[in-house]
């Protein structure tokens, strides 16, 4: 297998939401971790749901499944949006421009996602 020139010349270009700390790792700059508030236990978040949409699915690109209601949602980060979708991913039911934007914009049931986050009961980096 010959691994192409050009595809180790490849450079990573963060999102204007991305930062990198001194040791060159990603993180939200959009929404930080606190570090010193809450120490690493979340990555450095107040919560598993904080952790799992700022950091998980904004920083690292995971997909993510939740509860909200008694209802799995999922949100996806494909190439050209990113959105919320069915169980299978064969229905976008909203998408957005980037994952701040969805974190910030998504709502369900008239609440914004940023108001509900902490009553999700189950949220899952997929």
């Amino acid at each position: 297998m010959e691994i192409m020139e050009t595809d180790l010349n490849k450079t990573y270009e963060d999102a204007y939401y991305i930062g990198r700390d001194v040791f060159g790792y990603p993180y939200n700059k959009k929404y930080p971790p606190d570090y010193q508030k809450y120490g690493s236990h979340f990555s450095g978040y107040a919560s598993p749901n904080q952790e799992a949409f700022f950091y998980d699915y904004v920083v690292l690109c995971y997909d993510i499944r939740f509860t909200y209601k008694g209802v799995d949602y999922y949100i996806v980060n494909w190439q050209d949006y990113f959105a919320l979708t069915n169980r299978k991913h064969d229905v976008t039911y909203k998408e957005f421009p980037d994952a701040i934007a969805l974190i910030e914009n998504l709502e369900i049931d008239g609440r914004k996602l940023l108001d509900f986050m902490e009553e999700i009961t189950d949220v899952e980096a997929l």
